[in-house]
């Protein structure tokens, strides 16, 4: 997992930029911004995120997952967004979106878990969390996950 610091020297090295006024061009931001970035622990917002994410060619979930972990506040939630990252880094856009969104999606309410488990056949999944209601309909597990995340990973499989 990498930091802001990390990936804006990154940019620089991979175009040859000898200044950060020279970075604050290509990005599209004011040497201030830049400057905030590096000195006062400033995580990149989506925006300039997908842009730093395009110029590495890197995976814009990655990205994304990187800023919202130096974002966030919890533990809980830094723990979150490193295992995205980390996923996203791996095995790419694809299999992160798996992790998020199908998995859970997949996972049978818990009273057709306790139905199958009652029968003695099938095979049957449970998760600690809630991710179908009785009534069949999805919760997403993960409410604060930013919908750009997933949209943005869909599309970097697809532009490859």
């Amino acid at each position: 997992m990498e930091t802001t610091t990390e990936l804006l020297d990154q940019v620089k090295a991979k175009h040859g930029l000898p200044s950060d006024g020279k970075l604050s061009a290509l990005l599209g931001l004011t040497r201030a911004q830049v400057s905030r970035y590096r000195n006062k622990g400033d995580a990149f917002g989506e925006d300039v995120a997908l842009k730093v994410a395009d110029l590495l060619d890197l995976d814009p979930g990655y990205v994304l997952a990187c800023a919202a972990f130096e974002r966030a506040k919890s533990e809980g939630a830094r723990s979150a967004w490193r295992h995205v990252a980390d996923v996203s880094k791996r095995f790419g856009a694809a299999a992160a979106l798996l992790l998020l969104v199908g998995v859970p999606a997949l996972t049978p309410a818990p009273a057709e878990a306790a139905q199958a488990k009652a029968s003695g056949g099938g095979m049957y999944i449970m998760l600690n969390h809630k991710s179908v209601s009785a009534e069949g309909k999805f919760n997403n597990p993960y409410p604060s996950l930013p919908a750009t995340l997933i949209w943005n990973s869909v599309l970097f499989v697809l532009r490859r």
